[in-house]
């Protein structure tokens, strides 16, 4: 999705985020346990940083609207890995 923004000529700040994708994608090949959970977690992070040099995002009361949804997307996965080590606790009793 990132490689869109070269051929709109958008901020150049697609291209940083083109790499961390792509490094998270092979962190969660190499360590393929809960890979939704280090996706969202992952994903999360890199869109929230890299929203703060974005020039073209949505604002909603001097909130940038990516922000709130990559803080969303962090918070599910780690809900998510805490429910899953609960699950883990639980199998070992």
């Amino acid at each position: 999705g990132r490689l869109g923004n070269f051929v709109n000529h958008e901020n150049p700040i697609w291209w940083l985020e083109a790499i961390l994708d792509l490094s998270l994608f092979f962190i969660i090949l190499k360590y393929p346990k809960n890979p939704t959970n280090k996706y969202l977690v992952g994903y999360g992070l890199i869109r929230f940083v890299t929203e703060f040099f974005r020039t073209d995002t949505w604002i909603l009361y001097n909130l940038k609207i990516g922000q709130l949804i990559s803080a969303v997307f962090i918070i599910a996965g780690v809900l998510l890995s805490y429910r899953d080590r609960l699950k883990i606790t639980q199998n070992h009793y």
